[in-house]
């Protein structure tokens, strides 16, 4: 071996810098390299040495690559307060994000700032948000060792690409607004929301539904169904803790000393008077800012150069109209961006939960194909655009009421005149389709279960049973099973091809009013008279536990409608006691309960993307519920009578409800009817929609079950 390379080999050994395998595999090849520069030159080029380092090494640096039990990799950015570096833990083998304290602004603010940060994020575990490893100090350099994300940050995309796509610039503040909720609920405030905090990573989406679970309230999701490229929550150094529970008792008119926290282009008018007394919705207010600017181009008041003016600004200014800059935004987004930025807190979403349930209308999934490239195609909005918001995520009063005087009939979407299956000797409690489309259920007074061929339009069987009334019917997942309860407490697992009874659960103790598969199939959830929720394992045939009680939430009336989230991990529950109660399936919690229904309830359904509940019942009134918030956003007003059926379409872009003798199809976003038609001559008890979205199904009092199809 060369000498040189020799002492080139040395100085890796001594410094650490290679783990032992390759250390040991250096040491056997580099006798074949005729100087330390085509060593390293190779060493490079395998990545077991960074550019970054090599140029250290050269000038004889080798002790500044080492910080504590890391390796600096490469440096990454830079700010007033120090360093960021691309970094590897030497046992743990972890590449991180070291941020160092520039040691010529080390202070006792300085050093205090970064301990507050790691405390911050210390308490904080959220995809949206970056998360801590490590908080140390070696040889007086303190660091935080940070999550490392490959991605790029907001505001250098508006810098190269400018204006974000509607309904990506959406996904954005949605993301950030879930991330927002959760620093929220743990009494965080982070004062500096801007889009150069906003990192948007490359690559897959680490997000899966499976993980999408809710920690106990403060109880909002840990993970949403996220689009392709993730969102992250940057630099918490100018976050604020407080007491859980305990929000800031006012605002003063200046701060006490006078110091401004934040970056002007963001900051909310009651921050810029007292830094140190705001709460979450300064930080709405910011992100309102940044929704402003990826849909603009440009910050609020960009026109105006002085810092202190853009305060002024702030305070007492307008920004130019959002829709005079981006003519192709929808009203609904404007009214959203509007609300956000309000001068007066109240006036604001008051969490951010909120905002993310009132852009989950808005925001729309990129192709995995396509990153983050500003195409013609993809700025172009939804034709359709929501009427004026009103509720109390975006205006004055309480929720958006839309109300419409339909037609009996609205032709064009389906056929006028359905195909009526009449077997039935008595009303029709519940319909289903099959996963494929291609067969439906329907379960009646007069205890019969029907199995139906919806292209054929005609019966395939019955499956024989239930001694009393048949309150529920539900395909499985693999559309070979399904399952039918009742009036006479039997739970019957059906062969759907053969009519064959699989199995009777074992267990029931009440009249079961409703059922629901879990996605995976595994599971079944049942309700009825006893007001409880039961869970039973499918493959074993067997019951395993009871939802809730005493201490773990209840319902405290029949319980008449169930529906599994996407993700299988939680729960939704319709009860004649006027609420819905959210659960998380894994632990048995009530995660949130849904208050506003005046009457009973006896419908509810989950999105598909898992973002929005809707519910109705007895008081005729079709909500519309954010889950992240748990409040609601929207109110379909229009049917005459009580509402016992409902379903989200395969996108969820529309709802179908059944009530009074009528169907009605509503477009989720705009709260409009897109068709109406006479299902019952007398009252109409369930609804289903196919999977396609090709056939409607109906069925009620008058014991006919009423099928649509597409029209041509």
């Amino acid at each position: 071996m060369a000498p040189v390379a020799t002492d080139f080999v040395k100085v890796l050994a001594e410094t650490q810098l290679l783990d032992d395998a390759h250390l040991e595999e250096l040491t056997q090849v580099a006798s074949a390299y005729p100087s330390a520069a085509a060593l390293a030159s190779e060493l490079v080029r395998r990545g077991w040495l960074t550019s970054y380092q090599l140029a250290h090494l050269d000038k004889g640096r080798a002790d500044a690559l080492l910080l504590g039990p890391y390796v600096l990799l490469e440096e990454v950015g830079q700010g007033g307060m120090g360093k960021v570096y691309k970094a590897r833990h030497r046992r743990l083998d972890r590449v991180v994000a070291l941020k160092v304290i520039n040691p010529a602004a080390l202070s006792t603010e300085a050093v205090q700032r970064f301990q507050r940060e790691a405390r911050a994020i210390a308490r904080l575990k959220h995809p949206n948000i970056v998360m801590l490893y490590d908080a140390d100090e070696s040889d007086g350099q303190h660091f935080l060792a940070l999550e490392f994300i490959e991605g790029v940050d907001l505001d250098k995309l508006i810098q190269e690409r400018g204006p974000f796509p509607i309904p990506l610039a959406c996904d954005c503040v949605r993301q950030a607004a879930l991330g927002l909720q959760h620093a929220h609920e743990r009494g965080l405030v982070h004062r500096d929301i801007k889009p150069s905090n906003l990192l948007l990573t490359r690559g897959g989406n680490p997000a899966s539904p499976v993980l999408n679970r809710l920690s106990a309230r403060g109880n909002a999701p840990d993970l949403e169904s996220i689009p392709e490229g993730l969102i992250k929550i940057l630099d918490l150094g100018l976050a604020r803790i407080y007491p859980l529970g305990a929000a800031p008792q006012g605002i003063p008119k200046i701060s006490m000393d006078g110091f401004v926290v934040g970056t002007p282009d963001y900051l909310a008018p009651e921050q810029a008077l007292d830094s140190h007394g705001v709460d979450i919705r300064a930080d709405i207010y910011s992100l309102g800012c940044t929704f402003y600017e990826l849909l603009s181009g440009a910050t609020p008041f960009a026109a105006v150069a002085s810092g202190t003016q853009k305060l002024l600004c702030h305070l007492q200014d307008q920004p130019p109209a959002v829709e005079k800059l981006r003519p192709d935004a929808p009203a609904g987004v404007v009214a959203i961006v509007r609300k956000m930025m309000a001068k007066q807190p109240h006036e604001r979403f008051q969490t951010p939960g909120q905002v993310a349930d009132a852009l989950g209308f808005f925001a729309k999934p990129r192709s995995p194909a396509a990153p983050p490239g500003w195409r013609a195609e993809n700025v172009a909005p939804s034709s359709q655009t929501p009427p004026p918001l009103r509720d109390n995520h975006l205006g004055d009063t309480n929720v958006v009421r839309v109300q419409h005087a339909a037609p009996a009939k609205t032709p064009g979407l389906y056929v006028d005149e359905p195909k009526e299956l009449a077997e039935h000797k008595g009303p029709v409690r519940s319909v289903a389709f099959s996963p494929d489309g291609r067969h439906a259920l329907s379960g009646g007074d007069d205890h019969a279960v029907y199995v139906w061929d919806v292209l054929g339009a005609k019966k395939v069987r019955r499956l024989q049973g239930h001694t009393e009334a048949v309150r529920c019917v539900a395909f499985g997942p693999d559309g070979r099973t399904a399952v039918s309860g009742g009036g006479d407490r039997a739970l019957f697992l059906w062969d759907v091809e053969t009519g064959q009874l699989l199995a009777r659960f074992k267990g029931q103790t009440a009249a079961i009013a409703t059922a629901a598969f879990s996605p995976d199939g595994k599971f079944l959830l049942t309700g009825g008279t006893d007001q409880a929720l039961h869970l039973w394992d499918v493959a074993a045939r067997r019951y395993l536990r009871q939802l809730g009680g005493v201490v773990r939430g209840r319902h405290y009336d029949a319980i008449e409608g169930v529906a599994f989230a996407p993700d299988g991990g939680r729960a939704i529950s319709a009860s004649l006691d006027k609420t819905l109660r959210l659960w998380n399936i894994q632990t048995g919690r009530e995660v949130h309960c849904f208050e506003g229904h005046t009457d009973k309830i006896y419908c509810v359904a989950f999105s598909p993307d898992g973002l929005h509940v809707a519910s109705a019942g007895h008081d005729r009134a079709v909500r519309l519920w954010g889950v992240v918030s748990g409040e609601e956003l929207r109110r379909l007003e229009g049917h005459t009578g009580s509402v016992h059926g409902i379903a989200f379409s395969p996108g969820g872009r529309q709802l179908l409800t059944g009530g009074d003798t009528t169907v009605r199809l509503w477009d989720v976003a705009t709260g409009r009817p897109l068709f109406t038609a006479e299902a019952d001559a007398d009252r109409v008890l369930s609804v289903a929609m196919a999977p396609d979205g090709t056939h409607v199904l109906a069925a009620g009092e008058d014991g006919v079950v009423r099928l649509w199809g597409k029209a041509l």
